[in-house]
């Protein structure tokens, strides 16, 4: 019932421009409408007896990375912000990783937005993965470090200094991937433990 009709939501009031970059319009009724379905998808999946189950949800993760894929906006830092939720569950965080589709959707918006506050999202969730020493290769391998340090290296030397907490995140996240020996000597390699 509800899953359905919210997935069809997002799904019905994709952007149709050329690019996905090109401004959106909060007035244009898709717009809004997406939104407010990635908005109430979200609140969902806080609920922590929802984890488990949105995420094994049939088709329920692909339409979130559409979103992801397809928009630039606000709808984008709610899908963003659902994935952060299903890392949050300790039992999700291999099977997130095991998909092969979140891990590099997580590292391009953390790598590549900037400007909202889905980059943080992102951040927030490939750090909670980073919990489980099984994902640090896979975290690894998919290049998760390189957009981190870039967050770090934004922010500067001086804690006291940052703004927001997505720096912070990144530092939860060198602090979990070095507590698995298989990854410590790529860490060495790049002068971060």
């Amino acid at each position: 019932g509800v899953m359905d009709a919210l997935m069809a939501v997002i799904t019905r009031t994709a952007p149709r421009t050329a690019s996905a970059m090109e401004p959106t319009n909060p007035k244009d009724p898709n717009f809004e409408a997406r939104v407010k379905a990635c908005s109430a998808l979200s609140n969902l999946a806080i609920g922590y007896d929802n984890k488990i189950p949105m995420f094994n949800y049939p088709g329920f993760v692909e339409s979130i990375l559409t979103v992801i894929r397809t928009d630039k906006a606000e709808a984008r830092t709610k899908a963003c912000s659902i994935l952060w939720s299903f890392a949050a569950e300790m039992k999700n965080q291999v099977p997130v990783v095991q998909r092969g589709d979140i891990l590099p959707a997580l590292v391009s918006v953390a790598k590549e937005d900037t400007k909202t506050e889905a980059r943080f999202k992102c951040v927030a969730a490939l750090t909670l993965l980073a919990e489980s020493p099984e994902n640090a290769v896979p975290l690894l391998r998919a290049g998760s470090l390189e957009p981190l340090m870039n967050v770090l290296q934004e922010a500067g030397p001086d804690p006291t200094q940052w703004r927001g907490q997505t720096a912070s995140w990144c530092v939860g996240f060198l602090m979990n991937m070095a507590q698995c020996d298989d990854v410590v000597p790529a860490l060495l390699q790049e002068g971060i433990v």
